[in-house]
């Protein structure tokens, strides 16, 4: 892992908006009436039907299970952070590779959201025109991002930030030199 000190805490704390997020069942806690929680043993999410439950997720005295479709789970995070650490590059000469490296996670996170059939936040690429009356929404991509590579980048708004921090590195400098050759 490109940052192999990046917990999931650390991508929650940098985007505290835009996901849901829902914390692993502790056997060790006391959950209350509506509290969520996912539970790795049966891979569900679980809402407590009353206060001071302290019963493992499954006993359905104490818990329902409910959709988890809009909830992210540490686990999500986790296999974001593996995919952009198979397409990040740490010698970009950019001051703040952390915040690049979240963004990128953020776009991959985004990614495997719409990949199942959700909508997240973030998705949809970049917005031209919206209308209201018949639902209509367009985009557009910009010159300079119309290249296959970059292409994927625009498919969220995560993925574009990134792409506006790294673009500028991705060019060769070219320099003159004045000069002149010996026979």
């Amino acid at each position: 892992m490109a940052y192999a000190n990046l917990t999931p805490a650390d991508f929650k704390a940098r985007f505290y908006r835009g996901f849901t997020y829902i914390a692993d069942w502790v056997s060790t806690n006391t959950y209350n009436t509506g509290d969520l929680i996912y539970y790795p043993t049966t891979n569900k999410i679980y809402q407590a039907k009353n206060n001071n439950t302290i019963s493992i997720p499954t006993t359905i005295t104490d818990r329902v299970v409910v959709d988890g479709d809009n909830y992210i789970i540490d686990a999500d995070i986790v296999n974001a952070y593996t995919q952009a650490d198979n397409n990040f590059n740490q010698a970009l000469p950019i001051t703040n590779l952390r915040e690049v490296y979240l963004l990128l996670t953020a776009h991959y996170l985004v990614i495997a959201i719409d990949l199942n059939g959700l909508n997240a936040i973030g998705s949809g690429g970049l917005t031209s025109g919206t209308n209201v009356g018949d639902v209509s929404e367009s985009f557009v991509i910009p010159e300079w991002q119309q290249n296959p590579v970059y292409s994927f980048y625009t498919r969220s708004k995560y993925g574009s930030l990134y792409l506006d921090q790294v673009q500028p590195h991705l060019a060769g400098n070219i320099g003159v030199v004045a000069g002149g050759t010996t026979p």
